[in-house]
């Protein structure tokens, strides 16, 4: 018996021609090596097993497209991203050398291109001047104190309390939108989240020999995970033996012996030596897959105290433009993080007429339950807000697009951040292989977790680590 998929996949709203493979799910199960997810880890994990001569892979997807939470829709006849959308850091980093590879599109960002706005409509973005000086101070005191910490083994405590030591106590909702534009906006949690000895640090950049802050958008028709794509796609048409299906919910993972049975939602199973895991922290703290034997505690403990944040940028196309031409516009309003961050798509896409609003954690978390039609309506009360002394009378959008990463059951959650007290020799034991089930993603990255070329560096790094353990026959496998 064998299951046969041909034709176009529809990436998001973008339809490209792809073949996919005749799988035989009978006498291939020796050497099988299943990859649950085709997003950038489960791609890279792929491309790697076939690089170092490994050709008989499945990989099951849970949706009907590849790239996971690297995803691109279509807002009139331009492409923005709803999941990953920077580059970080463009130094030595894998993602951007994919990038080059395969002429992708980008734009350095620029952080200090913006106008804060208050309540009123005012611009105050001269007074922040001072503000801003007096948080790099803050910054500056910051990294030693962290460093502190780590040599003398202090206990991990939030940032906040760093913060508070180094003397930086947001009293106003300027110093609150100033502190979110550097903090929330990347790391998806507020200060009183993050682990200070880990959380906020910026290892990432280090590791990809980079300046902080250095970043690009990707400004591409085809999408920020065309590379990934292209990459499996290169991958499945060099082997006969390796395959995708999409549609694939995983529900069960079953070791037994020497193989190891996966089951799905549309009750079809298949049979494999060793399995690959890619899901995110946010599905495994779900519980949505059960696995045999169930595995540690202790491991599930790891999974449960890792955190996955949610990050919310939506897209506005409007009539017309009428905000400033600023890449980024800030509201400092009274409520921390109302709609603090806007990014404008002008500056991607000359003559879009597209905005973009930006919310994370729990502002993130609380629009997910509201219906798209309530969610249009605040964002629009907020424009009118800031632009009130313009005298503009904000316009309905054309379209708009609002993405749900926490309440989708694929993802639970867009990215993950270092929770205060978790330590190092638990993240090391994190996606630590249990019997013939290994684990790949973004959080699994010792050093770029969160970003788009952690999934990937996690992805190749699990599979080398897979087949040196086959080639070895070592008994942890």
């Amino acid at each position: 018996m064998a299951e046969h998929i041909h034709g176009k996949i529809n990436f998001s709203s973008l339809v490209y021609d792809y073949v996919l493979f005749a799988i035989p799910l009978c006498g291939a199960e020796e050497n099988r090596i299943i990859i649950i997810g085709a997003g950038v880890a489960g791609i890279a994990a792929a491309a790697t097993l076939h690089e170092m001569g490994h050709s008989n892979i499945l990989i099951l997807e849970g949706s009907s497209r590849v790239g996971g939470r690297v995803k691109e829709v279509e807002l009139g006849e331009y492409t923005v991203e709803t999941g990953a959308q920077w580059i970080h850091g463009l130094g030595n980093n894998p993602v951007l050398d994919l990038i080059r590879q395969y002429n992708v599109s980008y734009r350095i960002t620029d952080y200090e291109d913006f106008l804060i706005y208050d309540e009123n409509g005012t611009v105050i973005t001269e007074k922040s001047q001072s503000v801003y000086e007096k948080f790099e101070t803050v910054q500056t005191n910051l990294e030693k104190i962290r460093a502190s910490m780590l040599s003398y083994q202090t206990p991990d405590t939030t940032l906040r309390q760093v913060l508070k030591k180094s003397g930086w106590i947001p009293k106003s909702p300027l110093e609150d939108a100033v502190e979110y534009y550097d903090f929330d906006f990347e790391f998806t949690f507020s200060p009183d989240s993050i682990s200070a000895k880990y959380g906020a640090d910026k290892p990432n950049y280090k590791v990809s020999n980079s300046t902080p802050g250095v970043d690009a958008m990707v400004n591409d028709l085809r999408g920020y995970s065309y590379p990934f794509r292209k990459l499996l796609s290169k991958t499945l048409h060099s082997s006969s033996d390796s395959a995708i299906l999409l549609n694939k919910v995983v529900t069960h993972v079953h070791q037994n012996g020497n193989h190891v049975t996966v089951r799905t939602s549309d009750d079809k199973s298949y049979v494999g030596q060793y399995v690959i895991s890619t899901v995110s922290i946010g599905v495994m703290q779900s519980r949505s897959i059960q696995f045999e034997p169930s595995l540690p505690n202790w491991k599930m403990n790891r999974f449960d105290q890792f955190q996955m944040g949610v990050f919310t940028h939506m897209y506005f196309q409007f009539p017309f433009t009428f905000w400033d031409d600023k890449e980024y516009l800030i509201y400092a309003s009274s409520r921390r993080g109302y709609y603090t961050i806007w990014v404008n798509i002008e500056k991607l896409f000359p003559n879009s007429r597209i905005l973009q609003a930006t919310l994370v954690g729990e502002e993130a978390k609380r629009i997910d339950r509201m219906s798209d039609e309530d969610i249009k309506n605040e964002v629009l009360s907020v424009l009118r807000n800031i632009f009130f002394k313009k005298n503009i009378v904000i316009p309905e959008p054309d379209s708009y697009v609002i993405p749900r990463w926490l309440s989708d059951p694929l993802f639970k959650g867009s990215f993950s951040n270092w929770t205060p007290g978790f330590t190092e020799d638990m993240k090391m034991t994190l996606c630590n292989p249990f019997g013939r089930l290994f684990f790949a993603g973004e959080a699994c990255s010792k050093n770029s977790f969160g970003f788009v070329q952690g999934a990937y560096k996690s992805g190749k790094l699990t599979a080398k680590n897979l087949l040196d353990c086959m080639n070895d026959s070592c008994k942890t496998c």
